[in-house]
């Protein structure tokens, strides 16, 4: 990381986020390393309480980098230094988590999307079939039917 500043930014969609900040990629692009959302509040006048989240899921970062363009922030400041001491905190626990904690998804997203082809295929096929009615005439009133209190299939001391 060359040229890297600290920075904390009002982002597009309006979250304030804080970052390790360098314009090292493509003209025109900014990598964030490790950004957070900064999370405040003022429980009573003269006291500011803050926490950080990562602003995109860990997992779903490469090496915790993320490149932007520089026009996604609407504006930038330089965070006070007890902010920055605490960022750098926060990333060193971010970093430690993932080593104990990290999973690759990337198994668990080819799993889900076999899954959800799968059921697509399967529905697709009884449709064809003619295994499924497809009318929308009375579905709706079976479906109010089963949670209502006093409807045959209803139980009032289940908990739906």
């Amino acid at each position: 990381m060359s040229n890297v500043t600290t920075l904390m930014m009002m982002m597009e969609r309006g979250e304030i986020i804080i970052a390790d900040v360098a314009y090292e990629g493509p003209q025109g692009l900014m990598t964030l390393y490790s950004p957070a959302v900064v999370s405040y509040e003022r429980p009573h006048p003269g006291a500011l309480g803050f926490m950080l989240s990562p602003w995109i899921p860990t997992e779903l970062i490469a090496n915790s980098r993320i490149d932007v363009s520089h026009t996604m922030p609407r504006g930038a400041l330089t965070p006070s230094p007890e902010l920055i001491s605490f960022y750098r905190a926060w990333v060193a626990t971010e970093q430690d988590r993932w080593k104990h904690f990290g999973k690759d998804f990337s198994q668990q997203i080819v799993d889900i999307e076999k899954q959800l082809t799968s059921q697509y295929n399967e529905a697709k096929f009884r449709r064809a079939a003619g295994k499924i009615h497809t009318s929308d005439h009375g579905h709706n009133e079976l479906l109010i039917a089963l949670f209502e209190e006093d409807a045959a299939w209803g139980n009032s001391s289940i908990t739906h």
